[in-house]
């Protein structure tokens, strides 16, 4: 009794030494978050990026989706008028290999159809190399022509005129060039004003005889 009457006392008096001292510094709290803001302010940053992203990952892919519908009816247009066209269109590179051509193309050149023309891409249709050479030097210096007659040479032997409007076309694929154009098969035409050619000579001739009997 009398020990645990010390030992009391002994805690008392221990727990009586302990004093508490006033700090003369003023801590300033008043931009002090607590942490169930600071999650809160948190989680609210990051729904609000992952919303912003989601939103413009689909606005991204509308956006995608509407060019690639877009393009995807251009080429099929393109190709719809590439092969119904009654004008010859084709693409040959700077050498004289031809790459694409419609149905009306191979069959201005003489050929039953595009593919057989395609089997044969080294095929040169013109009379002479001269006039590859002379066309092929204007095509690049203006990188355009319109309008070009030249007589050419089908695999049967016989000549047709055609009028040629081309371009040399330059992208990543094709950076030396390739030529994107067009012919017009005037054979007839070039028959028919052959013919005058010859009405008119023969109709001078005939004037000048006629004179020159009077005289």
């Amino acid at each position: 009794s009398a020990s645990s009457s010390v030992l009391s006392r002994s805690r008392y008096v221990g727990m009586a030494a302990v004093t508490f001292t006033a700090s003369p510094h003023v801590v300033d709290v008043s931009h002090a978050l607590s942490i169930s803001a600071l999650g809160t302010t948190g989680i609210i940053v990051v729904t609000m990026m992952v919303l912003g992203l989601t939103v413009l990952s689909a606005v991204a892919g509308r956006r995608f989706s509407a060019q690639a519908a877009v393009l995807e009816t251009t080429e099929a247009r393109y190709r719809v008028l590439f092969e119904r066209s009654q004008a010859g269109v084709y693409r040959r590179t700077l050498d004289g290999t031809f790459l694409d051509c419609n149905d009306a193309c191979a069959r201005i050149l003489g050929f039953p159809s595009r593919e057989a023309l395609l089997v044969n891409p080294t095929y040169d249709p013109y009379q002479s190399p001269g006039d590859r050479a002379t066309f092929l030097r204007l095509l690049v210096e203006q990188r355009s022509v319109s309008g070009v007659e030249a007589c050419v040479r089908r695999p049967d032997g016989s000549l047709a005129w055609v009028l040629i409007s081309a371009l040399v076309i330059q992208n990543r694929t094709s950076p030396q060039g390739v030529i994107e154009g067009t012919m017009v098969d005037i054979t007839d035409r070039k028959s028919i004003e052959d013919a005058l050619h010859h009405a008119k000579d023969a109709a001078e001739a005939a004037s000048r005889a006629k004179s020159e009997f009077l005289a």
